[in-house]
């Protein structure tokens, strides 16, 4: 499993982590980390273990050896920065700097590069309640391609999914060709900060219940409540996030046949 860098505070740990990780399996890991780095072997000890710290430009060829994207780099590179800062207000301002790209990093609508274009009026109607975002994904389907049918599937009445559809049409989330609805380019993910969002949660958390209640073997609902570090927290949170980013990646080539909904909840009592 890939260690992530936005579990720690302190590159040396980080980079002692990967070292052990990898070497196990590798034994030309370090020397040919040393090599691109342009440092002695017997200089990485050194520096993993005592005062000294990389230069920027080796921490640039770490970033390049290590294949950190964009964001992994700023974050390495400013974790050095910390651990070569000379006062204590200085290795403050870059805490600041790194918990604001963690910030980042759990800010979903960047991770995922998704686009909203839909106007604040429509998505006002979107969000009110979960049946248009249901019917919207619905509409991927092939066997899903009249308001009968979904109705039926849903169990709402015709006249309020033939209703739906034409909002969604008239939006530009949809459109007709040959006979059949096709999503279209536009895209909606809410912000956190989002007059929407509340709703959105509540929508799928109230659908959530009653799928709960209903309690059939095919579907999974998992619930903890657990004392942890803050720090470890963190690690979790992470873990989640990742977890969201595989899943996305499984499902964006996925041939659609079925409707799903899935929900994660991770917060603090």
């Amino acid at each position: 499993m890939k260690i992530s860098i936005y579990n720690f505070d302190n590159y040396k740990a980080y980079l002692s982590e990967i070292i052990t990780q990898l070497a196990a399996n590798d034994r030309s890991f370090r020397r040919r980390l040393c090599e691109h780095v342009q440092c002695q072997s017997s200089y990485l000890p050194q520096v993993l273990n005592g005062n000294p710290d990389f230069t920027l430009e080796q921490s640039m060829r770490l970033n390049q050896f290590l294949l950190h994207d964009k964001a992994e780099s700023r974050f390495f590179i400013c974790l050095v920065e910390k651990s070569r800062a000379g006062s204590s207000e200085l290795r403050q301002y870059f805490d600041e700097q790194l918990a604001e790209l963690k910030k980042v990093r759990f800010d979903l609508k960047k991770r995922l590069k998704e686009t909203q274009e839909v106007s604040e009026h429509d998505q006002h109607r979107y969000y009110s309640a979960w049946f248009f975002s249901a019917i919207y994904v619905m509409l991927s389907i092939p066997h899903y391609q009249s308001a009968h049918v979904i109705a039926t599937r849903l169990n709402l009445p015709e006249s309020l999914v033939a209703e739906v559809l034409s909002f969604l049409e008239t939006s530009g989330l949809v459109e007709v060709k040959a006979d059949q609805y096709r999503v279209t380019k536009k895209r909606l993910h809410l912000e956190r900060s989002s007059s929407f969002i509340q709703r959105h949660h509540i929508n799928w958390r109230s659908q959530a219940l009653q799928s709960a209640e209903k309690n059939l073997p095919e579907d999974m609902h998992f619930s903890s409540v657990i004392a942890m570090s803050v720090a470890d927290y963190e690690k979790v949170k992470e873990v989640f996030v990742k977890a969201i980013e595989e899943a996305r990646a499984i499902i964006r080539p996925s041939p659609e046949e079925e409707v799903f909904a899935i929900t994660l909840d991770v917060f603090k009592l």
